[in-house]
């Protein structure tokens, strides 16, 4: 009975460490325009996986554990934004369409690997390098990843 609880317990944390809402609401706030906390790499490559890494961290992520981070704890690259989602036990399927079970606060990657997009609604993205507000989400064989 007691390892049961222990285990009940570990599923009931992890379900409700990533705050979907609070993950939304800083992508709505900062789609446009860039936190000073964090590194703006839009003159290094792009900021698009560093933006995406700060949604989820607004959503109570911590990126670190798994993944590959610069020092505000954010990946900078949308192939190791990938692997850290994957890592992470994240759902993930390679579609022409929207996935049965994707929602809001998932993430989407295009370009094979080169572009990240944070999901504002299960069909609209924010997103850095091009700022992007609420766009609907490209059409194409796309990446999606959903907690």
């Amino acid at each position: 009975m007691q390892k049961k609880l222990v285990l009940f317990l570990i599923c009931f944390i992890g379900v409700f460490s990533y705050n979907v809402k609070k993950a939304v609401a800083y992508a709505n706030k900062y789609c446009d325009k860039r936190n000073h906390n964090y590194h703006d790499y839009s003159k290094e490559g792009g900021d698009c996986a560093n933006f995406v890494s700060q949604c989820l961290i607004a959503g109570g992520m911590k990126l670190s554990d798994e993944c590959v981070v610069d020092s505000h704890g954010s990946v900078i690259n949308v192939g190791k934004l990938e692997e850290c989602l994957i890592k992470k036990g994240w759902h993930h399927k390679v579609s022409k369409s929207i996935p049965e079970g994707f929602k809001k606060g998932g993430v989407i990657t295009i370009n094979d690997s080169g572009h990240a997009m944070f999901a504002v609604t299960k069909t609209t993205f924010a997103a850095h390098t091009n700022d992007r507000c609420g766009y609907k989400i490209p059409d194409g064989k796309n990446k999606y990843f959903w907690k």
